[in-house]
């Protein structure tokens, strides 16, 4: 039988072969498309680790649940507890209401162990661009910790089992786990990327590899053919990292493949093994001690950087930045060390209840204030006027109230049909007309299914563009293969009807709006994001000149390196979100595209 008792240096080596991808990656480097993958190899490693620790001291009849949820205290929350109380001053002074809510959310979230949960909500609709999120990666510290919660008693509930049925009960929960996880990549891939039920087959391989090895040693195979294995594996973990392209085509593959990797390292590496020296050497094993602090430090920095820029900053400044993670997860890792084998229980229970009444206060306060949106007069408008009772967010409310006193299907004989096809902007799109009043001799409908939601052409949308007499259509961005195709498809069926229609290109705003809208630069015009122009451009060539308006030339005077204004006329902020507009921008964008020639063309044709 392995002692499972002994410190492995080459499991730190292993730590930090998967915190460097992971900061690589959310610095937004190309090197590493695939970097985000270490995650995955932390949660094989703290299956690994937390399994044989309970199998060790239950072995020495010494586990308690109080000792261990004290262990796992110490170890997690005051270093993460000092991150949040490091990017509240930070965030209150930095960002632009929307932003700070959703982070007040996440403090909240975060502090009871649900920032996975969170981001899962939020994850579609509503999603703030995730750079701009400095606690986004704690995401995953939240699955971790509701692994804790249940995993001692799911294993002390087992243990009344030989080994060999209980390595067998957790292959299979691990199998149920894998199985769920590849059926969500299909259906709801955030529920897959976000929540512990489709995470726990990763977390459940190394769990199954410290049983494994509590009861034999790795398979009895030559030096020869372990190096080989070892070698092999590190073409597993590195490989999805650098060619995350190559393993599109079936989601999960590259998940599994590093997860692979990460247990033949586990099983197989030693101080004996090239591969295991490597990974025991000096630096891995320093950089792999410090990985956690590293993992909490360095998506903050990067985020306040991204937050305090006006344009996407140089990658020298990411790379400062990623450099001085080092020397600050070493002062984070020392805090770690005392409040994990120094501080006394007094001591830690008193910082926690201060740190999480900060945390807390803070949160709370940030989210009923929606960021302190009423402080913003560039954000102010008849409509927060009107809805001054109101706690939640004025200008999501806004959006959400295109679809007041629309119908499903056209009822009113009396006006001419107008037909709204898209996403959420198409929701913008009846914002525009409602606040300038326009189009009032139409009624207006938007069916509930578009090509981003459900990639079919519904018989319901099939009707009601039978019924219309104009059609207009208008998306943010659409995802290769069904989504681009459903498009496609309706728009053949458009030209098949001969029906009057207009194809409105997409809006941006741009990089950022914390840094503009914070330091008052009204003047400021935003260059759109390539993701946006490049849509734009598909999105042009799939009809006719006559039948495209193009918005961000539209926006930009003609010209979109003149770049796309962020404040009206009179210095009310248009976007709140770089995407959709607020009420003072529906009134200002609303004009100018309704006086498009184009627009008032297809308006006033004949059907």
């Amino acid at each position: 039988m392995r002692n499972f008792f002994l410190y492995r240096s080459e499991i730190d080596g292993l730590r930090a072969v998967a915190v460097i991808p992971v900061m690589i990656f959310h610095a937004g480097f190309d090197l590493l498309a695939g970097g985000y993958l270490g995650v995955d190899i932390f949660f094989v490693i703290s299956g690994y680790l937390i399994t044989c620790m309970i199998l060790a001291q239950k072995s020495n009849n010494q586990f308690s649940y109080a000792s261990f949820y004290e262990r796992r205290i110490r170890r997690i929350i005051p270093a993460l507890l000092i991150v949040m109380l490091f990017c509240i001053p930070f965030a209150y002074f930095m960002m632009q209401p929307d932003d700070l809510e959703n982070f007040g959310q996440s403090l909240i979230s975060t502090t009871f162990i649900s920032n996975n949960i969170l981001l899962y909500i939020t994850s579609g609709y509503w999603d703030l661009t995730s750079s701009f999120k400095p606690l986004l990666h704690t995401w995953s510290l939240g699955v971790e910790e509701q692994y804790y919660l249940i995993f001692p008693v799911l294993l002390s509930g087992l243990l009344f089992m030989n080994r060999v049925n209980l390595l067998l009960s957790l292959c299979f929960l691990t199998l149920l786990s894998f199985i769920f996880f590849m059926q969500m990549q299909k259906t709801n891939p955030d529920a897959a990327f976000y929540l512990l039920p489709s995470r726990f087959w990763e977390i459940g391989l190394g769990a199954c590899s410290a049983i494994y090895l509590t009861n034999y040693r790795s398979l009895s195979l030559s030096m020869h053919k372990k190096e080989i294995i070892l070698y092999l594996s590190f073409f597993f973990i590195l490989s999805p990292m650098f060619l995350l392209k190559s393993f599109a085509g079936i989601p999960g593959l590259a998940n599994l493949i590093v997860c692979c990797g990460a247990v033949l390292i586990i099983i197989f590496a030693d101080k004996t093994l090239l591969i295991g020296r490597m990974l025991s050497s000096k630096l891995l094993v320093l950089i792999g001690l410090l990985s956690y602090s590293l993992y909490l430090w360095h998506q903050p920095l990067y985020a306040f950087l991204r937050i305090n820029s006006l344009d996407e900053p140089d990658i020298l400044y990411f790379i400062f930045c990623f450099l001085l993670s080092f020397p600050i997860a070493f002062f984070s890792w020392k805090l770690e060390n005392f409040f994990r084998k120094e501080a006394s229980l007094k001591l830690l229970i008193s910082f926690l209840a201060i740190g999480i009444s900060i945390v807390l206060a803070s949160g709370i306060i940030f989210t009923a204030s929606i960021g302190f949106h009423k402080n913003y007069e560039e954000l102010q408008s008849k409509y927060t006027e009107s809805r001054e009772d109101k706690l939640s967010n004025p200008d999501r409310d806004f959006l959400i109230s295109a679809a007041n006193n629309l119908d499903n299907s056209f009822s009113h004989p009396d006006l001419k049909n107008l037909l709204i096809l898209g996403d959420s902007f198409a929701s913008d799109l009846i914002n525009m007309i409602k606040v300038n009043k326009y189009l009032e001799d139409y009624e207006i409908v938007k069916p509930k299914y578009n090509c981003v939601n459900y990639n079919e052409i519904d018989s319901a949308s099939l009707t009601l563009i039978e019924e219309s007499e104009l059609i207009l259509i208008t998306y943010r961005y659409l995802d290769e293969g069904d989504q681009k195709q459903c498009l496609e498809e309706k728009i053949k069926y458009l030209k098949f009807l001969d029906k009057r229609y207009l194809l409105i290109g997409p809006k941006d705003f741009g990089y950022n709006i914390n840094a503009p809208l914070r330091r008052q630069i009204y003047q400021f015009r935003a260059k759109p994001i390539d993701k946006i122009i490049d849509f734009n451009a598909y999105v042009k060539n799939m009809v006719p000149s006559e039948n495209f308006i193009n918005f961000l030339l539209l926006l930009s005077d003609d010209n979109i390196h003149n770049g796309i204004p962020l404040f009206t006329k009179d210095q009310k902020l248009i976007s709140y979100d770089k995407a959709h507009l607020t009420f003072n921008g529906a009134m200002e964008i609303g004009q100018i595209l309704f006086t498009h020639p184009k627009f008032l063309k297809y308006v006033n044709a004949e059907s």
